[in-house]
């Protein structure tokens, strides 16, 4: 059987370390199941962050970046959001609807926010790919 596609969204702060990330995202990978990981998407402001950078580049994963409002228009899909990250970010969620803008309609969470100290991730699978 075909792994299901998959995006992993990323929130993070400046002060996230390459390790520290790819910690997380290695985590948040093992937990989720087995995937085909299509890329990272993130804030659109947040593309070119070293750590972001250093991951995608050690996987041999494409960045995408989004805009608030497209990250803003996934907020009746998201499982977890805050009032801080909206002030900051202008959408509720980053590392939710990131997963799910990028992995298209129909899209699903396979897995909600995960959290270390400068960074969250989620993980979305393609619609249609997902497992019962």
């Amino acid at each position: 059987m075909r792994e299901p596609k998959a995006f992993v969204g990323i929130g993070l702060s400046s002060r996230c370390s390459a390790e520290e990330l790819a910690t997380l995202v290695a985590a948040a990978l093992t937990e989720a199941g087995p995937l085909a990981v299509a890329g990272l998407a993130t804030l659109d402001r947040r593309t070119g962050h070293p750590a972001l950078q250093a991951l995608a580049a050690a996987r041999g994963w494409a960045v995408t970046g989004l805009s608030p409002d497209d990250l803003q228009a996934q907020a009746d899909r998201i499982r977890s959001g805050s009032d801080r990250v909206r002030a900051l970010t202008g959408s509720g969620s980053v590392c939710e609807a990131a997963a799910l803008a990028a992995a298209g309609p129909g899209s699903l969470l396979r897995l909600s926010r995960r959290q270390s100290a400068q960074a969250t991730v989620a993980v979305a699978v393609c619609g249609g790919n997902e497992r019962p």
